[in-house]
């Protein structure tokens, strides 16, 4: 039986001006029960929540909708919003505060500017694989598709206010990065 889960990623703005707003670590102290699937993304104003391994959409829907309603209510009384989207449609100019993992810390020093502004936020579906080699010939398969799948999860043509004529401003941005892209082809697992 195939098993997935899915990670999303949403940007904390301020209610009236949609400025992101530094609230992750706050909510995640208000949301108790949902700590084991919450965190910070790579800046305090990201939220990020993790389904468990799923067996169903229906399994993964239930989650996320319980985590969003909660999380909304309680940015809400903090004056925010949660917004699932690629980037903050204001403010994005604005160095962000580093959540402080290590991992960002590194990062960000290897990154220095580009990583000042990493605002970029997603949802990332993983699926379960029954070996390495089939993941491998699961993602060779899947690199024609790769600018459609793009294209289809375009949701960011607003960059400070401003129309950028992209669909996905946030892919252009995430091109600074030397780990963006797909990965060379490879034929099996080294």
């Amino acid at each position: 039986m195939r098993t997935f889960g899915i990670e999303e990623e949403y940007l904390l703005l301020d209610a009236e001006d949609g400025m992101p707003v530094d609230l992750a670590a706050a909510l995640i102290r208000t949301l108790p029960w949902q700590q084991e699937r919450a965190d910070r993304e790579f800046f305090d104003s990201q939220l990020e929540t993790s389904t468990h391994v799923c067996h169903t959409a229906a399994e993964a829907l239930s989650s996320l909708q319980s985590f969003r309603s909660e999380a909304a209510g309680a940015a809400a009384e903090h004056g925010a919003v949660v917004a699932g989207t690629a980037l903050p449609p204001v403010g994005g100019d604005q160095v962000g505060t580093i959540t402080p993992k290590l991992r960002y810390r590194i990062l960000q020093a290897e990154m220095r500017e580009a990583g000042a502004y990493h605002y970029a936020s997603g949802m990332h579906v993983h699926v379960g694989v029954p070996s390495p080699d089939v993941g491998v010939e699961v993602l060779a398969r899947l690199a024609p598709w790769a600018p459609v799948l793009l294209a289809m999860s375009a949701n960011s043509p607003i960059w400070n206010g401003q129309p950028t004529g992209f669909a996905s401003w946030r892919h252009l941005m995430g091109q600074h990065w030397p780990i963006a892209g797909y990965p060379p082809g490879v034929r099996q697992r080294r």
